[in-house]
Parts: structure tokens; sequence; C-alpha cells
């Protein structure tokens, strides 16, 4: 009830700043400027339209709330674009720009990082370290029946090899790593005796798997040892969720000067893990949080086009991610949507979206709820299964 009070009152807020709006516009006009009017609305019911004939005859109130109708002017409507994903266009002065507390941001590339904390130990796996040594056994076996030449007990070496390097799979070594255990033909000690390095276990949820990847930093934080600190890198990830937890085992390899860390402790896990493209490239472009309107059906950014002019664009992006700088600030890389050194609205844009839906443009804060956009078929479902869109 309370969130529903919130989201009433921003609302509310929204349309008494749009009303202002308006009321300036009304004067304006009214002082002699050459803006002509398109027609009369009102700032609570934008439903509302009375033409300029109309309220000159009197019909100069609302219908339904009796409060004063105010103007719509025809320059804040002749946006012509065909891009598709642009589905609001609003025209604003300067003075009214001032009044909204409008800021603009160009839209850059960045290296963008996500800082995520997990809980672990340091590894105890006799299990895993009898899996490796079955796996070398198997290797060095396979080599010797590669010798002998015999195909039949080549074939059946080789098997073994295969079924013990997925077991490993399984148990969430890389290939990297299983490629360097039939290299170099010894079982990890340190899986089971503390070592100048030592394995450490933690879960990530599956939401944030697509931040925990093999190279990713990590700080490691022994609870019994307090102010001790250790580093290294995530080196594996398991290829199985857990059904019951939803979230995925991780193996990270510290450094353990003095041999400090010791199997089975408990440790804080912090894990610093850059964003990358779908080319594996690290400067990405992005935006700031506040520039982005998510409606929970689409999301939205407002385009700064210049001399008053916005577009509220349709705009896919990533995962929140900050900047790395001395005072982080979080962004979202842009996937779809936006071009580099586009500005974009980062105060005031829900504002300004409010004066797109009183002045009839599609907006997007209600949905497109004024049905200004192009129709889009619908997205074929399986019976009695809706449609779904990534």
């Amino acid at each position: 009830m309370e969130k529903i009070i919130r989201v009433a009152l921003v609302i509310l807020f929204t349309l008494m700043f749009s009303t202002q709006l308006f009321a300036q516009q009304n004067h304006v006009n009214h002082q002699g400027l050459d803006e002509p009017i398109s027609y009369y609305t009102c700032g609570m019911h934008p439903s509302v339209k009375v033409t300029v004939e109309n309220y000159e005859k009197g019909d100069t109130k609302c219908p339904i709330c009796f409060m004063p109708l105010m103007p719509v002017i025809k320059s804040s409507m002749n946006m012509e674009t065909s891009d598709e994903n642009v589905i609001s266009q609003v025209a604003l002065k300067a003075s009214e720009l001032k009044l909204a507390g409008v800021k603009t941001e160009p839209i850059e590339k960045r290296q963008l990082f996500k800082e995520i904390r997990a809980v672990g130990r340091v590894a105890y796996d006799p299990q895993l370290a009898v899996a490796q040594d079955e796996f070398i056994s198997s290797v060095q076996s396979y080599e010797k029946a590669l010798s002998g030449g015999i195909e039949e007990i080549v074939d059946r070496a080789k098997s073994l090899v295969d079924s013990s390097q997925r077991k490993l799979l399984l148990m969430g070594l890389s290939q990297e790593q299983i490629d360097g255990l039939q290299k170099s033909k010894k079982v990890q000690n340190n899986l089971v005796l503390p070592g100048d390095k030592m394995w450490i276990y933690g879960d990530v949820y599956e939401y944030e798997l697509n931040w925990v990847k093999e190279g990713a930093y990590v700080k490691v934080s022994p609870l019994s040892l307090a102010g001790e600190e250790f580093y290294g890198k995530v080196v594996s990830l398991n290829p199985v969720v857990d059904p019951q937890t939803r979230s995925v085992r991780f193996r990270a390899l510290v450094d353990n000067p003095e041999k400090k860390l010791k199997p089975e402790m408990y440790v804080d896990i912090e894990i610093m893990s850059q964003y990358q493209d779908d080319n594996g490239n690290m400067d990405v472009l992005s935006i700031p949080k506040s520039a982005l309107l998510d409606t929970g059906r689409r999301q939205i950014v407002w385009v700064d086009k210049g001399d008053g002019q916005f577009e509220g664009r349709k705009v896919t992006v990533g995962p929140e991610a900050i900047d790395h700088s001395d005072n982080p600030r979080k962004f979202y890389p842009v996937l779809k949507g936006l071009n580099e050194g586009e500005r974009v609205v980062t105060q005031g844009n829900f504002l300004i979206d409010s004066q797109s839906q009183i002045t009839g443009v599609a907006s997007s804060a209600f949905s497109g709820a004024l049905g200004n956009e192009k129709k889009q078929p619908a997205a074929s479902a399986m019976p009695g299964m809706p449609g779904m869109q990534m």
C-alpha cells in the first residue's frame, strides 16, 4: 500500500509540473508570440481535446475536473522520424527545461566492472584429488597402449581417458586445467594439504553468471585471519547449476604466502569482474543508470536532439555495472538503440516523459497508452502458452 501511495504521489507531481509548463506556454502565447496552438487539453486528463474554435467560444474548462484548459503548441508535434525505436517526441522551451532541471550527458565508451561478494571455503577435496589420479593413470595406460599397437587395447584405453576426463569436467575443472594435468601428470596436492597456492571454492547465483568469468580477479579474506587478504583469479566454473540453490560453484586459485590458508577455512570472497561485449571488447558504449526509464515492458531513454527537441527511444541494455573511478557511478552497457556521441537526459527525464503524455505524443512511462506507435505483429506461441520476448 505504501508503495502504491508513493507511485501515486510521483504521478501527481509530474502532472502538476506539466500543468506548470502548459501554464507557461499559455502565458507566452498570449504575450503575442507567433506559436500556433494545436488544441487545448487538461493537465490532469490528457485525453480531453478542445479545438481552438470551441475554446474561443467559451469551452475553457475540463469537462471532467473543471480545471482551466491549457494549449498544446503545434511546434511540439512536428518531429517526424522513420526510426522504429523512436516512440516519443516532445519539444520544450529553454525556460521549461530550466524549470524541470534537465541535465544531459554524452554517450561514451568506458570500462565497466561488477563487484560480486560471495562466501566460500579453502578447498579440501580428496574426491577431486582421487579423480585426478585416475585420469593420470588412464592417460599413462593409453600411452602404453599406443606403443603396443593393438587397436582393441588402444580403443579401450582411450575410452577410459574420455570417461575420466568427463568426470573431471563435471567436477568443475576446465579443459585447460585438464590439459595441464595430462601434461604434468601430477595430482594437485593443495586440494588436501596447504601449499604455496590454494584452491578456493565459492558459489554465485545464477543471475550473476554473466559477470563471473575465468580470469576474474578475486580477493579472499579468511574469517579466522582478521585483516589478512589473499589474491588470485577465478580458474573454472562448474558446468551445471545447482537446482536447489540456483547457484554455480566456481574455483579460484590464490597465492598462499607462509601457507597461512588451511583446508576447510571459511573465507569471504570479492570478485572484481570486467564487462565484455559479445566481441570481447572491454571499452563498451554505456549510459548512466539515471538515464534509463524502465517501465517493466520496455526500456526508454530520452535523447537530446538539440534546440529543445527530445526523442523517447527504445533501447536494450546489459547488466548494471560501475565504472572504475575514485567516485564510482552506476552505468548500463548499451546493446541496441543508441550511438556514441548522442546525448541522453540524466535528470528530468521522467518529467519530459510526462510532458510527452500530455502533448498527445506516444508516452513511454505509460507504455504507449496514447497508441501513437507502429503496430507490431503478435508473437507466435504454442497454444495455451504466452509469447515470450528475450
